[in-house]
């Protein structure tokens, strides 16, 4: 029976206080205690009022920060596996058309286009420079584009916990407290 009770305390210990936490908010900013911390809530701000209490941030496009970055990489890693695979770390490479540019990101497919020997290896190498470069910009963009956001804190909670011991009583007791 302890070690059921033991196992019980120690789950709704894992669990965090944000998911007990009442919806209430407190009437006055001077009510709200700073003893627990939930994540503050966002929207992306589309103009108009905002509530009491919230903050407009500019935060970066996440979207075109992960979509430049799959371009990029999507573009990139192939160029690697063919500079290794033409043009290994420990050989001279001489004799593969410039390949060990590829390990360059962005400018190096450019310049194993202009050193390649063939007319389909400057193409190839000419394009995965450009889909490189797109993705880059794209990322940059993501960066540079940042979008509003309305943040707000909705509420806050704590839970803690302290060992107990009696005369032939040990455990654990668990305290929940939402605002």
């Amino acid at each position: 029976m302890r070690t059921k009770l033991a196992l019980i305390a120690a789950a709704f210990a894992l669990v965090p206080a944000t998911a007990l936490a009442d919806d209430e908010q407190p009437k006055t900013e001077a009510s709200k205690p700073n003893n627990g911390y939930v994540v503050p809530e966002t929207v992306v701000y589309q103009g108009g009022h905002i509530p009491e209490g919230a903050t407009i941030e500019k935060r970066p496009n996440m979207v075109l920060i992960g979509a430049g970055l799959g371009i990029f990489a999507a573009a990139y890693v192939p160029s690697v596996i063919t500079a290794i695979a033409a043009c290994g770390p420990q050989s001279s490479c001489n004799a593969t058309g410039g390949a060990a540019w590829l390990y360059f990101p962005v400018v190096g497919p450019f310049i194993t286009a202009s050193q390649s020997t063939s007319q389909g290896g400057m193409a190839l190498a000419a394009f995965d420079g450009g889909l490189q470069l797109t993705g880059a910009a794209i990322a940059v963009a993501g960066l540079i584009a940042q979008k509003k956001v309305v943040v707000w804190q909705a509420k806050t909670a704590s839970v803690s916990v302290t060992p107990t011991a009696g005369p032939n009583v040990a455990g654990l007791s668990l305290t929940l407290t939402h605002l």
